[in-house]
């Protein structure tokens, strides 16, 4: 596994995504855009793209809330079995799954759970994003 991992960033409404891999419980698997967010303490899918990849709320393992700057969100936490992300295949992971804006046209957020693990590099001029995991 690289220690080290580089790529290009999109801007959607000026927020960074990356391109992540997430199979869920049924084998589904799906690609998605989600926001480089160092804001945010959980990684957080929008309830669609979860649906698409089986991670309904029946396969919840417990309540989620969340709050933003629009108030409290209520949605479910669920174990994803494989999560492609930032160079690395994170197994079992929990996330946290909510109705998201719409008309961002992002299908989540990565939090502080995976940014945690190493150091992000940020460079909005460049458009890129690099990652140090530990």
């Amino acid at each position: 596994m690289p220690s080290i991992w580089r790529t290009r960033i999109e801007l959607r409404d000026e927020l960074s995504t990356i391109a992540v891999a997430i199979r869920g419980p049924l084998g589904r698997t799906g690609r998605g855009r989600l926001v480089v967010d160092s804001g945010s303490n959980v990684t957080i899918l929008d309830s669609g793209f979860a649906a698409s990849i089986d991670l309904t709320a029946d396969r919840a393992s417990g309540s989620s809330r969340i709050r933003g700057p629009t108030g409290p969100n209520l949605g479910y936490r669920v174990v994803v079995p494989s999560v492609g992300v930032l160079g690395r295949i994170l197994a079992d992971h929990e996330v946290r799954v909510h109705d998201l804006e719409e008309k961002l046209e992002i299908d989540g957020l990565i939090g502080m759970d995976v940014l945690g693990q190493g150091k992000l590099i940020l460079d909005t001029l460049e458009h890129t994003v690099e990652f140090h995991w530990k």
